[in-house]
């Protein structure tokens, strides 16, 4: 009998894996994005949406990486950033799992899915 439930894992790993597929691949991406630009590695000036730069330069990881970037880690805006993050979680974990906005066309994933790529 396992009263204490100690075969039971509940922590970051089990949290992270129970998140629908959108949401988990979409809040890795702003994470790794936000986190390595507030270290330095990624410059911040190339990840502008900056029409000349794509369409001359063909630098097209311009039109995705300003949806990646959540915000500076400082003082002033660090706690916007936290919330951010906390509210990218919350409504896109309920928009994807959840059954009220399911259209019937395939699903929360499928229906969220599509409208990322062409309400964004």
């Amino acid at each position: 009998m396992n009263v204490r439930q100690l075969n039971d894992v509940s922590g970051p790993e089990s949290w992270y894996s129970s998140l629908p597929v959108v949401t988990k691949n979409w809040l890795t991406a702003v994470t790794v994005t936000t986190v390595s630009a507030n270290l330095g590695v990624l410059p911040l000036m190339k990840m502008v949406y900056d029409f000349e730069s794509i369409f001359s330069k063909f630098e097209i990881w311009r039109i995705v990486t300003p949806f990646l970037w959540m915000g500076p880690f400082n003082k002033q805006q660090g706690f916007n950033t936290v919330i951010g993050f906390f509210l990218l979680y919350q409504y896109s974990r309920n928009y994807e799992s959840g059954s009220g906005f399911n259209t019937g066309g395939g699903g929360g994933t499928a229906d969220y899915t599509f409208m990322l790529i062409f309400g964004m």
